[in-house]
C-alpha cells in the first residue's frame, strides 16, 4: 500500500511567531477583544478557536491564543502579566518582578538620574528601574524586544520614563552613569553557561565600562567561580546569588559603586542578605543533633563557612554543604532538621526502615552520592505501598569520610527553634 506522506494534514493549531506587525494587531481594539476571549478560554483551545473565529483574521486568533497561554505562564513572574506581551524565549529568560525590583533598589541607593538596561528583552528590568530612577534607556538590537518593552512599560504606567534604543551592547551605547546588562544565555535557542558563549560575551560587557561608570551583569546561577576569577582578573567586584523560595535563580556581578560586598547570598521575597568573602571555612566534626541544609544561594555563593560562623555550626564532611549543631538556631539561611538516625546506606535497609516507620512516601535528598533519587524511589515503591500516605520521612543520602550514609531528619523549619 502506498502512503503519500506529503498529504498529511497539518496540526489543527500552530502557535505563530510573534512579529512587529502581529504585536501591533494585538494591541489594536480588535486585538484587545480577541485577547479577552482567548484568556477566557485559555484552558479550552478548541472552544477558544471557535469563539475567536469572528474576531478577525486567523493569524490574530492564533496570536491571541499564544499570548493567552504565555500570560498564564508569566503570572508567576509578573503581577500584571494579564496586560503584557511575550515571546516564549524572552519570557523564559526574564527575571521575575521580585528579583528585578530587588536589583533596581540598588541603583536607587546611589540616586542615579539615568540607567541603561542592556539587553532589555521584554522589559522586566527596565520597568523595575523606571520605578526607582528618573530615566531608563532600554537597549536591545532586536526591534521586537524594544516593541515588547514599550508595550509592557505601558502596562506598568512607566512608558514615559523609558527611552528605547536599538543597538548592540558594545556599539552605539550612549555614555550613562550606570547600567544593568542581561546577556542572552540562549543564543541560537540553545542554553549555554560559559561567560564567552553568552550574547554579548562577558568580555564585551566589561568593555562597556568605558561608557558606563557602574555596572551590574546578570549571569547563570551555575556560573563557575574559577571562570569569573579568570575573566575579572582581580577587578574589584561583588558576586551576588539570588534565591527565590529556596531556588537559586540567578547571579549578578556588581562593579564600581554598585559593589556592596565581596560575596553575597540574598533571599527573596524576604529581602535578607548574607555577606562574606567566600574564604570562610567551617570546622569538620561528627554528625550532631541538628542538621542544616543551607539555602542554594548560600551554597552557590561559597558562603557555607560564613553561615557556619553565624550558626556556631560545623560541617560533617569538607566536601558537603551540610552543617551540624547541637541546638537549632533561628535562621532564614537554612532548613533545620532534627537528626533521628544515621546508618550506612543500603537500598534494602532503607526499604526496611520505611516499612518499620509505616511510611507511605519519602523525601530523598542526595548530595555527593552516586545515587539517582528517581531510580531509588522506584526501587522503594513496594516498601511504601502499604504505608500511610501522610507519613513522609526525609532521608539525606550523602557521603561522610568517604562512606555513603543515610540520615533520617525530622523537619524543624526555616528559622524554626525547637
Amino acid at each position: 500500500m502506498d502512503v503519500n506522506v506529503g498529504c498529511r494534514r497539518p496540526p489543527a493549531w500552530i502557535p505563530p511567531v510573534l512579529t512587529p506587525e502581529l504585536l501591533k494587531l494585538l494591541r489594536s481594539p480588535a486585538g484587545e477583544m480577541a485577547l479577552r476571549v482567548a484568556m477566557a478560554f485559555v484552558d479550552d483551545p478548541l472552544r477558544a478557536r471557535t469563539a475567536l473565529a469572528s474576531y478577525g483574521p486567523p493569524e490574530l486568533a492564533r496570536a491571541a491564543l499564544a499570548q493567552a497561554e504565555l500570560r498564564r505562564r508569566a503570572a508567576c513572574k509578573f503581577s500584571r502579566a494579564d496586560r503584557m506581551f511575550f515571546t516564549a524565549p524572552l519570557l523564559e529568560q526574564a527575571s521575575g518582578e521580585v528579583v528585578a525590583r530587588w536589583r533596581a533598589a540598588r541603583y536607587a541607593q546611589h540616586a542615579f538620574r539615568l540607567v541603561a538596561d542592556i539587553g532589555c528583552g521584554l522589559g522586566g528590568d527596565s520597568m523595575a528601574l523606571a520605578a526607582e530612577v528618573p530615566r531608563v534607556v532600554a537597549v536591545d538590537r532586536d526591534p521586537l524586544a524594544l516593541l515588547l518593552t514599550a508595550a509592557n512599560a505601558a502596562a506598568y504606567n512607566v512608558a514615559g520614563k523609558i527611552w528605547l534604543l536599538q543597538a548592540a551592547a558594545a556599539v552605539g551605547l550612549p555614555k550613562v552613569p550606570a547600567a544593568f546588562a542581561d546577556p542572552s544565555r540562549r543564543p541560537g535557542g540553545r542554553r549555554v553557561r560559559g561567560l564567552e558563549a553568552m550574547s554579548p560575551p562577558f568580555s564585551a560587557l566589561l568593555r562597556v565600562r568605558g561608557a558606563v561608570g557602574d555596572l551590574g551583569v546578570k549571569l547563570s546561577p551555575a556560573v563557575w567561580h574559577a571562570e569569573l576569577d579568570a575573566a575579572l582578573r582581580g577587578l574589584p567586584h561583588e558576586r551576588e546569588f539570588l534565591s527565590v523560595e529556596g531556588e537559586c535563580r540567578e547571579a549578578v556581578v556588581w562593579l564600581g559603586q554598585l559593589q556592596q560586598a565581596v560575596r553575597r547570598a540574598s533571599i527573596l521575597p524576604a529581602g535578607v542578605s548574607l555577606d562574606g568573602t567566600g574564604e570562610e571555612r567551617a570546622p569538620v566534626r561528627p554528625l550532631g543533633r541538628v542538621l542544616y541544609e543551607p539555602d542554594a544561594a548560600v551554597v552557590r555563593a561559597g558562603l557555607v563557612g560564613r553561615l557556619a560562623e553565624e550558626l556556631e555550626a560545623w560541617q560533617i564532611d569538607p566536601e558537603r554543604a551540610f552543617l551540624c549543631a547541637e541546638t537549632p538556631r533561628i535562621t532564614p539561611w537554612a532548613r533545620a532538621y532534627a537528626v533521628r538516625e544515621c546508618a550506612p546506606f543500603s537500598g534494602k535497609e532503607l526499604a526496611r526502615r520505611l516499612r518499620a516507620l509505616g511510611a507511605g512516601d519519602v523525601v530523598l535528598k542526595t548530595r555527593g552520592a552516586a545515587i539517582r533519587p528517581e531510580i531509588l524511589r522506584r526501587q522503594l515503591a513496594s516498601a511504601l505501598k502499604a504505608g500511610q500516605p501522610t507519613l513522609c520521612p526525609v532521608f539525606f543520602i550523602t557521603r561522610i569520610a568517604n562512606r555513603t550514609v543515610m540520615i533520617r531528619g525530622e523537619y524543624l523549619g526555616t528559622g524554626a527553634h525547637n
